[in-house]
């Protein structure tokens, strides 16, 4: 489900699978799949301590000590697909189903037995709809790949651990500035002031990418690629200061594109130009300013968009 420079797993995720192969080039998989290799699976949010809730935000109570969000990985996830392979390209409609869970570990006011408080459970989803669109009449070879998709607290299948552009196949962060830890979900303690609630919310995204290739030559092609993803937390999240674990809602965009050349089998040469930018807010500002705000006389909501350019000369062998 996931595109290139916002999936999860881009390194593989171990599972087990069954396709079943129909007439007229239909297909359908289903497949449990490992939640420890999906990097915002294993880990939840937890809102913080003494005075982390703002004012505006009246169902969020300050608790007496930093919540610790993990919570135990019980059940695999839940993929499946429904594939049309034809002549012209391919289109497919695919989903997911995990389980997510996290535990209170140290306010005084939700601890029980062996220091753990109680375990919140949510089960969450994701669906995308992407294809392939055969591009002959421009070369042999040329084509056209999307994907479109939509999660409710399921982001390994849209972005990894954080909107900063963390890209595992290219093994780093691609914008730097102030890190977002986005996750699946985010827990904190609620109700009126003095009870014992812990309440959770899931955290929702979207994202849009496509990828053109063309071949101008058998040995020379060009691939140009965007996408465009937000995230929104939820609304508490949103309403706590960043500094005990508030997020705001955020958008970040990437395009690319690259030439390369192929003088023989499986050995390529290219040059690479890519651009990205992040757009958010940092909420609140009650605790100190994190490095890369400049602004320490601001209060209150402040942009923090970091941006960044790469490019860079590629020689690959491929045996």
């Amino acid at each position: 489900m996931n595109t290139e420079y916002f999936g999860g797993y881009g390194a593989g995720i171990k599972q087990l699978a069954y396709t079943a192969t129909f007439g007229g080039g239909f297909s359908a998989t289903i497949a449990l799949e490992n939640r420890q290799d999906k990097a915002t699976s294993v880990t939840a949010n937890a809102l913080g301590s003494l005075n982390g809730c703002l004012l505006v935000n009246p169902i969020c109570v300050p608790v007496s000590s930093t919540a610790t969000a993990v919570g135990p990985s019980r059940l695999p996830a839940l993929v499946g697909n429904l594939r049309l392979d034809q002549g012209w390209g391919m289109i497919q409609l695919s989903g997911s189903v995990v389980q997510n869970t996290a535990n209170f570990a140290t306010p005084a006011a939700l601890a029980i037995a062996n220091a753990n408080g109680p375990i919140m459970k949510s089960t969450d989803w994701a669906v995308a709809l992407g294809g392939m669109i055969r591009l002959r009449m421009l070369a042999q070879g040329s084509r056209f790949d999307w994907t479109v998709g939509y999660t409710n607290g399921n982001l390994a299948e849209i972005i990894p651990a954080s909107l900063n552009g963390n890209a595992p196949k290219n093994n780093g962060s691609f914008l730097t500035g102030y890190m977002r830890a986005d996750r699946n979900m985010t827990i904190f303690e609620c109700g009126p002031a003095g009870t014992t609630v812990g309440c959770s919310e899931n955290t929702k995204a979207w994202n849009i990418a496509g990828m053109l290739t063309h071949y101008w030559t058998p040995s020379l092609r060009s691939h140009f690629s965007a996408s465009y993803t937000q995230v929104t937390p939820g609304t508490v999240t949103q309403n706590t200061d960043w500094s005990q674990g508030g997020l705001s809602k955020a958008t970040a965009y990437h395009v690319a594109g690259n030439l390369i050349w192929s003088p023989v089998r499986n050995f390529d040469i290219g040059l690479e130009l890519a651009y990205a930018r992040l757009n958010q807010r940092l909420p609140g500002l009650l605790g100190a300013l994190p490095v890369a705000v400049t602004n320490t006389a601001a209060v209150g909501n402040i942009r923090v968009n970091p941006s960044n350019y790469v490019v860079r000369m590629r020689v690959e062998r491929t045996f």
